[in-house]
C-alpha cells in the first residue's frame, strides 16, 4: 500500500503566513516506540507555495537549515494543504510520530490552526483536496449556499497562478499612460506662444511723440513760443551774453 500524509495548515503570523522547515515522520511497533525510524517522503505536493518557499524544501532533509521550508505568501485567509508520500509501504500496526519543524528566523510564523492525517492506497494519490474544500465540490453547484461557493472562489482566485498573472497585467493596463515627452515639448512651446507679446520701446516712444505732436498742433502759440525759447538758447551771442 502507499501511505499518504495528508495536513491543512493555518499560519500563526499576522499575515496568515507560516514556514514550516521540515516536515519528518517516524514510525515504531506500538510497543517499542524507542526503537522508531524515519520514514522517507517523496512526491511533495501542496496547493499553493510561495516563491522561493516551496513544499518540496519542507522533505529535503534539511532539520536545521531554517532558511528553506514552505510557506504560502500571499494566498493568505485560506486553507492550504500538501501531501506526502511513503516510499516504501508502512506495516500495520506501526505506531507513527509526526515532527513538523519552525526554525525560521522569526518565531510567530509557525502552524495555527492544522489537521494531519494518514490515508492508505494502492495508486498515486496526487494532491486532492482538502477536507472542507472536499465537502463543496460533493454538493451538486445547484445545492451549494452563496457561502460555499465564495468560499471555493475566494481559495482558487488566491492559489490559481495565471489568475493571480491576468490580475495583475490588468492593474498595468489600468494604469494611466505615461506623458509622452514629444507631447510635453509641444505643450510648452504652445504655452509660451500663447503669451501676450510685450510692446516694442521704440513704438511706445513713437507713439508718445505722436501724442505731444499731436497736442502741440492743438496749441500753435504755445508751438510758436517753445520754437522762438529754442532758437534764442541755442544762438550764440544769447549764451555768451546769458
Amino acid at each position: 500500500t502507499t501511505d499518504e500524509v495528508y495536513s491543512a495548515f493555518y499560519g500563526r503570523a499576522a499575515d496568515g503566513n507560516f514556514v514550516l522547515t521540515e516536515f519528518e515522520v517516524f514510525a515504531s511497533p506500538a510497543d517499542k516506540p524507542a526503537e522508531a525510524k524515519k520514514v522517507e517522503l517523496h512526491k511533495p505536493l501542496a496547493d499553493f507555495s510561495q516563491q522561493g518557499f516551496e513544499i518540496a524544501k519542507a522533505v529535503n532533509g534539511n532539520v536545521n537549515d531554517g532558511g528553506k521550508g514552505w510557506a504560502i505568501s500571499p494566498a493568505y485567509g485560506v486553507t492550504h494543504w500538501a501531501t506526502f508520500e511513503t516510499k516504501q509501504p508502512i506495516e500495520g500496526g506501526q505506531q507513527l510520530k509526526v515532527l513538523l519543524h519552525h526554525k525560521f528566523g522569526q518565531q510567530d510564523y509557525l502552524f495555527s490552526r492544522f489537521r494531519i492525517s494518514i490515508a492508505v492506497d494502492k495508486t498515486d494519490v496526487g494532491l486532492s483536496l482538502a477536507d472542507d474544500y472536499q465537502t463543496i465540490v460533493d454538493t451538486p453547484v445547484a445545492q451549494r449556499n452563496e457561502q460555499q461557493s465564495a468560499r471555493l472562489t475566494k481559495h482558487f482566485k488566491l492559489v490559481d497562478q495565471e489568475f493571480s498573472t491576468l490580475q495583475a497585467a490588468l492593474g498595468v493596463a489600468n494604469q494611466p499612460l505615461p506623458t509622452d515627452p514629444r507631447l510635453v515639448e509641444l505643450q510648452s512651446k504652445l504655452e509660451l506662444v500663447s503669451q501676450p507679446i510685450p510692446p516694442d520701446r521704440r513704438l511706445l516712444q513713437l507713439q508718445a511723440d505722436t501724442k505731444n505732436s499731436e497736442a502741440q498742433l492743438g496749441n500753435k502759440r504755445l508751438t510758436a513760443a517753445q520754437d522762438i525759447v529754442w532758437a534764442l538758447i541755442n544762438t550764440p551771442s544769447f549764451l555768451f551774453n546769458r
